[in-house]
């Protein structure tokens, strides 16, 4: 994530997949509101020097990079449990053309 970057966390120069589940483990452990030590506990079976880790997870996160980085985290999960439901046999996303089941649309869609 650019916030991360920005917020000088550069996780990514380390782990050969950000997008892993300990390097997404690392990020939520920092995002609500662990320090890098913490966040090393997740690193699990990752082959990096846990110095060099810590390093790289060691930023400033400000609290208008915790915002944002929540706010983000919150919109990618809503959307993958939306693409799930969605790809469940016999459901369409409530309100979409063909739809029989515009009945469940919630009241804020």
């Amino acid at each position: 994530m650019r916030v991360l970057g920005d917020s000088d966390i550069r996780l990514s120069a380390e782990v050969s997949d950000p997008h892993g589940i300990a390097a997404r483990a690392m990020i939520d452990c920092l995002l609500d509101g662990g320090t890098p030590q913490q966040a090393l506990l997740h690193a699990g079976r990752l082959k990096v020097l846990r110095e060099a880790l810590a390093a790289a997870l060691d930023g400033e996160l400000s609290a208008e990079h915790l915002i944002v980085a929540r706010l983000l985290r919150r919109a990618i999960s809503m959307r993958w449990r939306l693409t799930l439901w969605s790809s469940l046999p016999g459901s369409s996303l409530p309100g979409r053309r063909g739809s029989d089941q515009t009945w469940m649309r919630p009241s804020w869609w």
